[in-house]
């Protein structure tokens, strides 16, 4: 299960960039509007089978860098977490729009614009953090692998029952 999906990257990034930055480049230019279309399996009769195409290669493009950086999150998130998340504990949580600053990260490959680094920047950093301990998922009783689990009993021992002892 991806931590974000194409339908949030929609959401959160539009249309226009998801088009110039997810089709690949031996497949004509997709409008954004097809994108949007693809992403919501919505209606595209009138559209070309050739952009049709084109944008189905987006679209897989883009479910490849949520895999990818879904992969990458939980590489982090296994260090102190019990994987997987249950999808409760993933939307109360940061991971889904890291996830997404990390697909938008990979899918402009090589022409990466100072916002999108800075918000794939600003994950990797959280996800550091998560790492080694300095921050923590909340919201969605999220037990740590490995961290310590108290269990204790009734007590037996009080002021009640050790009278006459002392």
């Amino acid at each position: 299960m991806n931590h974000a999906t194409a339908a949030e990257l929609l959401l959160w990034f539009g249309a226009r960039e998801l088009a110039q930055v997810a089709v690949p480049e031996d497949h004509p230019p997709v409008t954004p509007e097809l994108m949007r279309q693809t992403i919501a399996q919505d209606d595209r009769d009138d559209h070309t089978p050739e952009a049709i195409a084109a944008a189905e290669a987006g679209l897989a493009a883009i479910e490849r860098a949520l895999s990818d950086a879904t992969r990458l999150v939980e590489s982090h998130l296994a260090l102190r977490h019990g994987l997987p998340l249950s999808a409760a504990q993933v939307a109360q949580s940061p991971l889904p729009r890291l996830c997404g600053a990390i697909a938008r990260r990979l899918l402009h490959r090589d022409r990466v614009p100072e916002e999108v680094n800075a918000g794939y920047t600003l994950a990797m950093a959280w996800l550091q953090d998560l790492a080694q301990g300095r921050t923590v998922i909340v919201g969605g009783a999220v037990v740590g692998a490995g961290a310590p689990a108290f269990d204790a009993a009734l007590r037996v021992f009080d002021d009640r029952t050790l009278r006459g002892f002392a």
